[in-house]
């Protein structure tokens, strides 16, 4: 079907019926209560994107969300306006206050000093595990490697470090990374694109490898059975501290892949397991379906990946009338931070029930962007969608119900 055909497709029909069945079954109230605040956070991908977090989240009658998926089929078949969330029965709304951000500048209680902070670093108990694996494989004899662990590299769902690589009577310095990601979503290092030559090679257990390299760096990343991905990097130049490379570094890609490959190379925090991939183009379609606002196309436009879904798509019927977006992250990322509904950022908040689930819908000021941002923090991903109004457009966040909360988007190992 063309860009531009209207007809429903069959896959249109059977999203929105999937979608109905569901929350038509989860009419009755849950016989338990919601769990209480889950710590969820996102790295943000675009500029104007509001930079949030949001928290516990309760809800729509399945009935008056059904109606409103029903009006969005009937909308995308042949009506231009808008559709307009059912509002009998009278939705179960909680308002939520916004409150004021935290201090800044102000040094947290029991903050460490910085020498205090040089021994945690170098008495970490994984950051060593990780020098160890790595020396008993790369470094045996202990002529090259990097005795002691002097630095952290982490963040979101990453940890690891940098090791000083250096050869007998040479001044340079090169480098040897590793970094523990919980799945793909939480790699930040990994750089095979344009301009790097990738290949797979057999990586030991079963497993394999992705080998990247440019310009003298090697990069070598395994998954491991259970989610957690592994990457080795080799630079004959450690920039951070040196300005002088080491003539080389004399490790075989085999090499690297077997020590990534190491199952002592792992996150103990996320011995639950890791949740697999989702399919990009699915989650494209799908949302593409299920949050559709007329008979005109959603623009989409998209460069997410399947461990990092998302989308934009620019809404207009001749006239610009907003941007939506939906996207995905692991919920462990940035594990630990408390929803809030930061005034700073939100004109008000609000919890929603949608059947057994809870979703945070925050109408954001205007300074950042407007509109509103509907999540929902579920077991495996946290869903997000935005909208951004443009020309007058106006779309309720109930459209974004049936999309946040579809089982699909919660897979598990």
């Amino acid at each position: 079907m063309s860009q531009h055909d209207h007809r429903p497709h069959e896959s249109d029909r059977e999203d929105l019926e999937e979608a109905l069945r569901r929350l038509a079954a989860s009419v009755d109230p849950p016989s338990v209560p919601a769990s209480a605040d889950l710590a969820r956070g996102r790295r943000r991908r675009r500029r104007q994107r509001l930079a949030v977090s949001a928290g516990v989240v309760a809800a729509v009658a399945a009935i008056g969300v059904g109606t409103a998926v029903v009006d969005g089929r009937s909308s995308a078949e042949g009506d231009p306006r808008p559709p307009v969330a059912t509002t009998s029965p009278t939705p179960e709304v909680r308002e939520i206050r916004p409150t004021p951000g935290p201090p800044g500048g102000a040094a947290a209680p029991g903050a460490l000093d910085a020498a205090d902070a040089m021994k945690e670093i170098r008495t970490d108990p994984d950051l060593n595990r990780y020098r160890d694996v790595l020396a008993e494989y790369l470094d045996p004899e202990g002529e090259h490697l990097e005795k002691g662990v002097s630095n952290r590299q982490s963040g979101g769902m990453s940890q690891g470090t940098k090791l000083a690589w250096t050869n007998d009577g040479e001044s340079g310095m090169g480098m040897v990374q590793v970094t523990v990601s919980a799945g793909w979503g939480g790699v930040d290092v990994w750089d095979c694109g344009a301009g790097w030559t990738c290949r797979d090679i057999p990586a030991g257990r079963g497993l394999t490898a992705e080998v990247a390299e440019h310009d003298g760096v090697t990069e070598v990343a395994v998954e491991h059975d259970d989610g957690i991905v592994v990457v080795v990097a080799v630079d004959a130049l450690f920039g951070n501290n040196s300005t002088v490379p080491v003539s080389g570094i004399d490790l075989g890609d085999d090499l690297l892949a077997r020590a990534a490959a190491d199952p002592r190379l792992d996150l103990p925090d996320y011995a639950a397991g890791i949740p697999p991939t989702l399919d990009q183009r699915t989650f494209a379609r799908v949302g593409q379906r299920l949050l559709a606002v007329g008979t005109d196309e959603l623009a989409t436009t998209y460069s997410g990946t399947d461990a990092q879904p998302w989308v934009e798509a620019d809404w207009s019927d001749g006239v610009a009338r907003g941007r939506l977006t939906w996207d995905a992250a692991q919920s462990g990322q940035l594990q630990g931070e408390a929803y809030a509904c930061m005034e700073v950022q939100y004109r008000r908040c609000e919890m929603h029930r949608v059947g057994d689930r809870e979703v945070f819908v925050g109408y954001a000021r205007a300074t950042w962007g407007g509109g509103w941002r509907a999540l929902y923090a579920g077991p495996s991903y946290t869903l997000t969608v935005s909208f951004e109004p443009a020309g007058g457009g106006d779309l309720p966040p109930e459209r974004a119900f049936a999309f946040v909360t579809d089982p699909r988007w919660q897979p598990t190992r």
